[in-house]
């Protein structure tokens, strides 16, 4: 099921690289796409063909935080660049759309249990790396989601590979 999920957030992704007049990304598209793949993410009949185990109430335990911290961490990251930034500009909105997909990045770390820690630490690695080289390297918020896409893209078919074999790493 995390597979289908990450494919369909991967591609929602690249929506972001759409731009309403002022330059910012336009979050419609990502909205309708994160809305679907919610959707998705709780069809039981979907569940039953790409569900590697059985959810358990701790996997749901465990789940349900790391959703909680990631919400935390993304309230944070807006309180912080809107306290920070004198203007909400292009450099104010790389920065929080950053902090967003670095807070993914650290809730992905919550999923070890659940999903196996090769597969989520090292998602979890990459998806916060691209940011940091980003910030590094002043690299194009852009190129940033392209990235952020496609390692979710690829993850996601791993996950479904991995469900195809019932096998978890």
């Amino acid at each position: 099921m995390t597979g289908l999920w990450l494919l369909i957030v991967g591609f929602s992704i690249f929506t972001l690289l759409h731009k309403v007049n002022n330059g910012f990304p336009d979050v419609k598209f990502f909205i309708i796409l994160y809305v679907i793949g919610m959707i998705v993410q709780f069809s039981k009949i979907l569940m039953k063909k790409f569900r590697v185990k059985p959810r358990t109430k701790s996997d749901q335990k465990i789940s349900n935080i790391a959703i909680l911290i990631m919400s935390a961490l993304v309230l944070l990251s807006y309180i912080f660049v809107m306290l920070t930034n004198k203007s909400f500009d292009y450099y104010a909105v790389r920065e929080l759309w950053i902090l967003i997909l670095i807070s993914v990045g650290i809730h992905f770390l919550f999923f070890i249990p659940v999903q196996g820690k090769y597969l989520a630490s090292s998602l979890s690695i990459l998806t916060i790396l691209n940011c940091l080289i980003g910030i590094i390297f002043n690299i194009d918020l852009d190129i940033i989601f392209v990235f952020d896409g496609l390692i979710k893209i690829i993850f996601g078919f791993v996950y479904i590979y991995s469900s195809k074999l019932k096998y978890v790493s």
